[in-house]
């Protein structure tokens, strides 16, 4: 898995959040750092096909939030684009992931 744009020190956590993802939720055909769709603005830095038909997107950040998460939501709201959002960045106790959408 190579990473281009994800700064070197979150690599761990991307591998992580990619492991928990197949592993808890059947996410496969992992793409990395992909745009999803033509007229969404994230290329997020993990994206995968669940079973349920949805696209998981996985935005690893060093940050608990980012405005480009907000206004990726409001795409797909505004367009009933099936995603699911999680955001994991590494903490003290290991990764923390959190959904958005």
């Amino acid at each position: 898995m190579t990473f281009e744009l994800l700064a070197p020190h979150l690599h761990q956590t991307a591998l992580a959040a990619r492991t928990y993802f197949a592993k808890e939720h059947g996410a496969k055909n992992f793409q990395i750092e992909k745009v999803v769709d033509a007229e969404l603005s994230l290329k997020p830095t993990l994206s995968a096909q669940l079973s349920n038909g949805c696209i998981l997107c996985v935005e690893v950040s060093d940050k608990a939030y980012s405005n480009s998460l907000d206004t990726f939501v409001v795409e797909c709201s505004g367009r009933c684009f099936p995603a699911k959002l999680f955001w994991p960045w590494p903490s003290a106790k290991g990764i923390r992931i959190l959904p958005r959408i």
